[in-house]
């Protein structure tokens, strides 16, 4: 499979169990609260995540990455968060 097409393969994946999530914690809400419900979230997410931050990780050269990436990081995930 080329890459664009696991590409959007993997970003349909995203988007449909992001859209997921709203029905979910709907329906735990009423046994959990929630910032159980959050934990869980990113108990979940560090799991499946993790795996591949460590594969990828190893081929990437850090001394490659600049402040410009650093900063473009940190803002996009201040933006994400808020």
């Amino acid at each position: 499979m080329r890459k664009e097409a696991t590409g959007m393969l993997f970003i349909g994946g995203t988007v449909f169990l992001w859209s997921m999530i709203e029905v979910i914690t709907k329906l735990m809400h009423s046994a959990l609260p929630p910032l159980t419900i959050a934990y869980l979230r990113f108990l979940l997410g560090g799991i499946f995540l993790l795996p591949v931050a460590f594969f990828f990780g190893r081929k990437v050269k850090w001394a490659a990455v600049g402040w410009r990436d650093w900063t473009a990081l940190f803002l996009v995930s201040f933006l994400g968060i808020s």
